[in-house]
């Protein structure tokens, strides 16, 4: 993954998405009236992420398949709670793309500080 964002096409697509993520929670709010930034919106797209981040890679067992259907449930309320806010299910599945996101960004970063740390050791 980091191989692709060394070169200039992944340059690229680092700012395309960086700028839809920005951008999007704005022009929500203009056109629907709703927003995707809200406290348990975050919240749910973080721990969605985790729980699908424990899902990724491993062999199928108790734990994974609790994970993920933690998962499941987290990203499928998140979704019927977004579609009910902005009244269109493509905006309801972007809202939770979106939330999803930020829960990733929100690993990202945990992850840079824990590189960081284990660096200065």
């Amino acid at each position: 993954m980091l191989d692709l964002l060394a070169g200039p096409l992944g340059l690229l697509l680092a700012a395309a998405v960086m700028w839809w993520g920005i951008t999007f929670d704005m022009r929500l709010k203009e056109r629907h009236g709703c927003t995707a930034c809200t406290f348990w919106g975050v919240t749910g797209g973080i721990v969605g992420t985790f729980c699908w981040m424990l899902t990724l890679g491993r062999p199928l067992s108790w734990e994974t398949a609790m994970a993920g259907a933690i998962a499941s449930i987290v990203t499928l309320t998140l979704f019927f709670s977004n579609r009910a806010k902005s009244g269109s299910t493509f905006q309801g599945i972007m809202m939770t793309v979106w939330q999803l996101f930020v829960g990733l960004v929100a690993f990202i970063i945990l992850a840079m500080l824990d590189g960081r740390k284990k660096k200065d050791e």
